[in-house]
């Protein structure tokens, strides 16, 4: 960008995760894009990740900086980029950040301590909760609601779903004390991803059975990726692969859509199950299967977009799901509230997940 604009009408938008580090390498980041004349709005608390694709559509920044490992390990940090058009850079954005990269006799910046930055993180929470809890095909509530429990992996994800569902008008989940504060350390489990199986969501389970629930919900700790199981009747636990569960979305979603008028679209990676697309034809609605990675799927998303298709969900296997088009980039958060829905709706019609 520095190579086509002037810096000073450049802005972009940082924010970061509760890993070791993470809160330095924000700032850091934030000063040396201030020390070449960049706008910056950098957020002091610890966000999910789809709150800075989110963030960048929303402002109108000209990218945005996520420090972030997801779901690696303790030791391991990351440094994610987003494009003026708020989804993950691709080519060749990338290949000529890695040249610049490899280039010789770098000049060194002096960062000046001292710089406040705005943080927008009021307007983005306010405005993602808004947008998020709007999509959530909403009705009267029933009475009798499923229990759920979730985790957030010792992430940021606790209480964020929380506000989420209080917007929506829904009940809060049931937590796993042990892992719903945000611990870099990740004391409960060896590798922090809910797609582990039940190794990563054994002390969800376990709160389950004590609290009587059925159903548990996970984010990773960044809360981009979301992961659903229940219990079966003979007590052992269904955990749902990343197809089964987009299936279970895409029906929800299809069943509730605003409008018959509108053409619809689904996409997902060519690593992904062939379910959707069979869906597809049964239903009638434009299916795509791009390469793997959210970078590959949301430019089809937004391209489908630019031709008139109401995008209804975006899903790579690892479970990662984009819901509508309100963020560019999978966000676990939205997939965990329909989901929410989902289950509910499946209970008042005397069904479980599975069957």
């Amino acid at each position: 960008m520095l190579q086509t604009k002037d810096a000073s009408q450049l802005s972009v938008i940082v924010g970061h995760d509760h890993r070791h580090g993470s809160e330095s390498f924000a700032s850091t980041t934030a000063r040396t894009f201030a020390v070449m004349g960049i706008k910056v709005y950098l957020m002091k608390r610890i966000v999910p990740t789809p709150y800075v694709s989110f963030g960048v559509k929303l402002l109108g920044a000209s990218f945005g900086v996520m420090i972030t490992a997801s779901h690696n390990p303790k030791d391991d940090n990351g440094y994610k980029v987003y494009g003026p058009n708020s989804a993950q850079i691709n080519s060749p954005t990338d290949k000529l950040i890695a040249g610049l990269i490899q280039t010789k006799n770098r000049q060194l910046w002096t960062l000046n301590d001292d710089l406040e930055f705005e943080d927008p993180f009021n307007v983005i929470h306010e405005a993602y909760l808004g947008q998020i809890a709007g999509e959530s095909f909403a009705g009267k509530l029933p009475d009798n609601i499923p229990k759920v429990v979730y985790t957030p992996m010792h992430g940021v994800g606790q209480w964020f779903q929380g506000e989420l569902l209080k917007k929506a008008g829904l009940p809060p989940l049931t937590p796993v004390t042990e892992q719903q504060s945000p611990n870099p350390n990740f004391p409960t489990v060896s590798f922090p991803n809910p797609e582990e199986g039940a190794g990563a969501l054994s002390l969800a389970f376990r709160a389950a059975e004590q609290s009587q629930a059925g159903i548990v919900f996970a984010n990773d700790p960044d809360a981009d990726r979301f992961n659903l199981s229940e219990r079966q009747p003979d007590g052992t636990w269904c955990i749902f692969n990343g197809n089964e569960i987009a299936l279970l979305l895409a029906d929800f979603i299809w069943r509730n859509r605003s409008s018959d008028s509108v053409k619809f679209a689904m996409v997902t990676s060519l690593v992904s199950s062939e379910m959707l697309g069979w869906m597809a034809k049964r239903e009638g609605f434009h299916f795509e299967k791009v390469d793997t990675g959210f970078k590959n799927l949301a430019a089809a998303a937004q391209r489908l977009a630019s031709e008139g298709y109401a995008v209804l969900l975006t899903y790579e296997e690892a479970i990662g799901y984009m819901v509508g088009t309100t963020v560019w980039d999978k966000d676990g958060l939205s997939a965990l509230l329909t989901a929410y829905r989902l289950v509910i709706d499946l209970s008042q019609k005397g069904k479980s997940v599975k069957t």
